[in-house]
């Protein structure tokens, strides 16, 4: 596990200590990921233009990727809400939710 993660840019010591250097709750969380309704929730909001919305869940996402050691993930999910709150590239936020798109697709692959 721990090569296709660290292969994958998630950075397992950050992860653990977000999680009490507990390794089975880490991958507990981590595996749960796998799940995790914001990333759908975020483009759904878009579409409909709920920008209120999507900013929360974009800041949410942000958060369980930075616990979970998915700072590049993280980084992403900040980007498209700092451009929700300036209103930058507005209606879809094309640009910054494709980049959230492609990072969100390797994290979820490598678990």
């Amino acid at each position: 596990m721990k090569v296709i993660l660290c292969n994958s840019i998630i950075h397992i010591d950050i992860g653990k200590r977000r999680n009490s250097n507990d390794e089975d709750v880490y991958e507990i969380r981590l595996r749960s990921f796998a799940n995790d309704e914001d990333y759908d929730s975020i483009r759904s909001a878009l579409s409909r233009r709920d920008y209120v919305s999507a900013e929360q869940s974009s800041n949410r996402l942000k958060i369980k990727s930075y616990n979970l050691g998915m700072v590049r993930l993280a980084k992403k999910c900040d980007e498209l809400r700092l451009a929700i709150l300036s209103g930058k590239d507005a209606p879809n936020f094309a640009e910054q939710m494709n980049d959230v798109t492609v990072v969100y697709g390797i994290m979820r692959d490598c678990i």
